[in-house]
């Protein structure tokens, strides 16, 4: 009988390297995507090979190797912290917290300012349809949230600036060099927002109002606000044919043909598939069921009528880089009036276990929630400090499957590494502005754990700011943090070269052989 052992079998049979850190890195991969590997097998293949693109999809799409290292002896990345309190082990985490997961979201209360008369055209809607609100920036993604130590999340939101540097070395030589010190400068300025909070400091959220947001996080709400008032989702994703707006199957962005070796795949990069018969059963369900309940305010459903009205659903494939294999589907409902030009989007996207990080106990099954949907969504309200940021974010179940539900708008845009590196290479963008983006990030990482509280239920502020008053304060926490990205960056760079050998040696499946 096939199984898991048999994968690990034949990967410790064919291993490709000399080093026993070749073989650790091949089973902790196929191990981690043992899940798609079986079930969605040509997108599993489709992710590998997206992580080989670039250094820093590389570095997304490990973060089970992270926590690995992070948390076991022995391992590279093992460098325990002087700065754990045992009330400040259990904090709210967002669990894989890295410079591309800080994004906007449109604050906004009840959608009384959508028209009635909207025209009905297949332009974009423009001013016509723009939504009253802020924009406020804010970490974008919790499908890893769970609880355990503080530092987890300050060291993989330091080493993202340290492998982004790196990535961005390709395009504008020089640029690591003038950002070596991004890692220092982040983790500085978490500690500060710890304190300034702990001493009474107001906890605002950073909007495009705020007035020092500097030059990428500028650009990224300058974007997000000019394609989410021209509702481009809805030009982008649907189609008006006769009158009636419907969901557009099919390709945005020409996909990526990737190679390595003997061996090729298609990477996704934005389109729209057909479903079928089951999984538009599964979209029914969540909509019809269980997620209206799970809305924080349920006025915002008002507007429609009591079942959302289905005009068209798509699988949208290529998005993300860990999650790339998930279901994730895109739903054109009818809006709050029958004119085709306030139409909604929703996502429904599949949601898993968090990180396996040894020693720490584990948020399975969305434990202490009922289910990861669950899981996601309340800590994703709890370290926001907000249910308007996503205001008809929600959850539901169907056929075995939890799934987090969000409207997707253009006025959700998240930061890009790859637009960093354009933009310096063109000479736009500087170093300082990079170390700018880097305290903010900072910022909004200790801001969040301030929100957040612990599975006891306790004030996460308390505990954290408590920890760093230990030994050193909070300069021997940076330091520390600083060390550990010193030591285990070049060990994410070397993983890279390492993975790119087993791809070209095993393929993007990585020699998995099916149950």
């Amino acid at each position: 009988m096939a199984s898991l052992a048999s994968g690990l079998l034949l990967v410790g049979a064919c291993d490709p390297g000399d080093g026993a850190r070749d073989q650790w890195l091949h089973n902790v991969v196929v191990l981690d995507n043992q899940v798609f590997f079986e079930t969605e097998p040509e997108l599993a293949g489709g992710k590998l090979a997206k992580m080989d693109l670039d250094l820093y999809a590389y570095f997304r799409g490990t973060a089970g190797c992270y926590a690995r290292d992070l948390a076991q002896a022995g391992g590279p990345g093992y460098l325990p912290t002087d700065f754990l309190a045992e009330d400040a082990a259990d904090v709210a985490l967002i669990g894989d917290p890295h410079l591309e997961n800080i994004g906007t979201y449109l604050r906004r209360g009840l959608r009384d300012d959508l028209p009635t008369d909207a025209p009905d055209s297949d332009e974009p809607a423009g001013d016509s349809s723009a939504r009253d609100g802020v924009l406020v920036v804010d970490f974008n993604d919790y499908d890893a949230a769970t609880y355990g130590p503080f530092h987890f999340d300050v060291r993989r939101l330091a080493l993202s600036a340290a492998i982004a540097s790196a990535s961005i070395e390709a395009l504008s030589p020089g640029f690591a060099e003038a950002t070596v010190e991004a890692p220092r400068a982040l983790t500085q300025a978490y500690v500060d927002e710890i304190e300034r909070l702990q001493a009474g400091g107001a906890d605002e959220p950073l909007t495009e109002e705020s007035g020092e947001l500097g030059t990428i996080l500028a650009d990224l709400v300058k974007k997000a606000r000019e394609k989410g008032d021209d509702r481009e989702e809805l030009s982008d994703y649907t189609e008006i044919v006769d009158g009636e707006r419907s969901l557009a199957v099919r390709e945005n962005d020409a996909a990526i043909s990737w190679r390595a070796g003997s061996y090729s795949h298609v990477v996704y990069d934005d389109e729209i598939a057909a479903v079928a018969a089951d999984d538009l059963w599964i979209i029914k369900s969540v909509l019809e069921d269980t997620y209206p309940a799970s809305v924080a305010d349920p006025a915002m459903l008002e507007p429609v009528a009591e079942t959302l009205r289905i005009k068209g659903v798509g699988r949208r494939l290529g998005a993300g880089v860990a999650s790339y294999p998930v279901r994730r589907y895109y739903v054109l409902v009818e809006g709050p009036t029958d004119a085709i030009a306030d139409d909604w989007i929703l996502e429904l996207k599949q949601v898993f276990d968090p990180l396996v990080v040894p020693g720490l106990e584990q948020a399975a099954g969305g434990r202490p929630f009922a289910d990861n949907g669950e899981r996601v969504v309340a800590m994703q309200r709890g370290l926001q400090g907000s249910t308007d940021n996503d205001a008809l974010l929600g959850y539901g179940a169907a056929g075995g499957l939890t799934m987090r539900v969000r409207e997707r708008t253009k006025y959700q845009r998240g930061v890009g590494v790859d637009r960093i590196a354009e933009k310096s290479a063109e000479g736009k963008w500087t170093a300082d502005d990079y170390l700018d983006y880097a305290r903010w990030a900072g910022r909004l990482l200790a801001r969040a754990h301030a929100r957040g509280v612990k599975r006891d239920g306790q004030p996460g502020l308390v505990a954290i700011a408590g920890a760093l008053r230990g030994e050193g304060g909070g300069a021997g926490f940076v330091d520390e943090t600083v060390a550990f990205v010193d030591i285990y960056a070049p060990v994410v760079e070397g993983d890279a070269l390492r993975f790119r050998a087993l791809l070209e040696s095993y393929g993007p499946a990585l020699g998995y052989v099916g149950r």
